[in-house]
């Protein structure tokens, strides 16, 4: 980013996968930083909102339950460890148990769209 005289903004680049919501904050937070009175309690003059487009990058545990950490659901591969625990557990380690148990609980795929 590079300021012009007075703080006027010249360029802003911003990599692709940042996307709009992004360039659209940092633009707002330039505009805002030459305002007076803005007061929000940091050394940051700008205060930002959490953004649903943000909530992909924020970290959380993996649902399989081995206490990591990530951006997704699910480590690579802790899925399937998920499931085949699971299985183990529930369906005495018979994947044919399970699909049997599917097929008899779950709505037709007719009727569920």
């Amino acid at each position: 980013m590079n300021l012009g005289q007075g703080g006027d903004v010249k360029a802003v680049a911003l990599p692709a996968a940042y996307g709009v919501a992004a360039a659209q904050r940092v633009l707002f937070g330039l505009a805002e930083l030459g305002r007076a009175g803005i007061e929000t309690g940091s050394q940051n003059p700008v205060g930002y909102c959490d953004l649903e487009e943000e909530r992909v990058l924020l970290q959380r545990p993996c649902a399989c339950g081995c206490d990591a950490t990530s951006n997704r659901d699910f480590l690579p591969g802790h899925d399937v460890r998920a499931i085949q625990q699971r299985v183990k557990d529930r369906f005495g380690g018979s994947p044919l148990k399970l699909i049997q148990f599917i097929d008899e609980h779950a709505p037709d795929a007719a009727t569920a769209a």
